[in-house]
């Protein structure tokens, strides 16, 4: 029961921008997505992920889904079009229970993914604020459209809200058009306030799955790797270099 409460606010929290306040360059370099953008605009963005599925694998695992949908923006308003031509990162404010130690690897269209990591940042508060991000996507709003990303953590690292922070409950993320960031619309829009923190979801029976699913990590990354690997648990890229284009959107 728990645990559908909690996906319920999950799915409410990524369901859409209508009715947030917009947002103004201003607020954004000490707050999530911590760059300077032209425009923060939630409207801005055509796509925004949806929760699909959060669960337990096994007892040490846990699994979180989402899927790309495209809802469409204004095509009137140049931030629109930047974001309908050009996708490049795709990040999500989360929590120190969910830095890079706690994310044992992300599957985007099941293929690994490997151009992705997790900061830590000074708000305009004083306190810390933790970040994933995934870049060098190279893509557009409809090649992304039905994409599906499934994260999976370890440890600490279980719930939604651990996974995808956010005030009041809601899942905060935020698309880039570029590794120059001119658009990064965000959803929803930056607070100063900090939200409570969540009570924990509790995994059902049901979500249990084979541990097959998690072979052992490697000791060494494979050089020079492109953002999919088919090697068990690679290093994650740090940089926008040299990244292949993006891949077809079903695997």
């Amino acid at each position: 029961m728990v645990r559908q409460a909690a996906l319920g606010l999950a799915l409410v929290a990524l369901a859409a921008c209508a009715g947030l306040p917009t947002a103004t360059a201003q607020a954004a370099v000490g707050d999530f997505p911590y760059c300077s953008c032209a425009t923060y605009d939630c409207d801005c963005s055509p796509l925004k992920p949806a929760l699909l599925s959060h669960g337990a694998v096994n007892a040490t695992h846990t699994k979180t889904c989402f899927q790309i949908q495209n809802i469409g923006c204004d095509t009137s308003r140049s931030c629109c079009k930047r974001m309908m031509r050009s996708v490049d990162k795709l990040s999500f404010a989360t929590t120190s229970e969910c830095q890079k130690v706690n994310i044992a690897r992300i599957l985007w269209n099941n293929k690994r993914y490997v151009s992705w990591d997790t900061y830590e940042h000074v708000r305009r508060n004083g306190e810390k604020g933790y970040e994933l991000k995934m870049y060098g996507l190279k893509s557009n709003a409809e090649r992304l459209t039905g994409n599906k990303i499934c994260i999976f953590t370890v440890r600490e690292c279980k719930t939604i809200f651990q996974l995808c922070d956010g005030p009041g409950q809601l899942c905060r993320y935020s698309f880039a058009d570029s590794p120059k960031t001119a658009s990064c619309p965000t959803a929803p829009q930056p607070s100063t306030t900090q939200p409570a923190a969540p009570a924990a979801a509790q995994p059902t029976a049901a979500a249990a799955q084979s541990v097959a699913a998690f072979p052992s990590p490697s000791v060494a990354a494979p050089p020079t790797p492109s953002p999919f690997s088919s090697s068990p648990f690679p290093s994650s890229a740090t940089s926008f270099t040299a990244l292949p284009a993006y891949p077809p959107a079903s695997a």
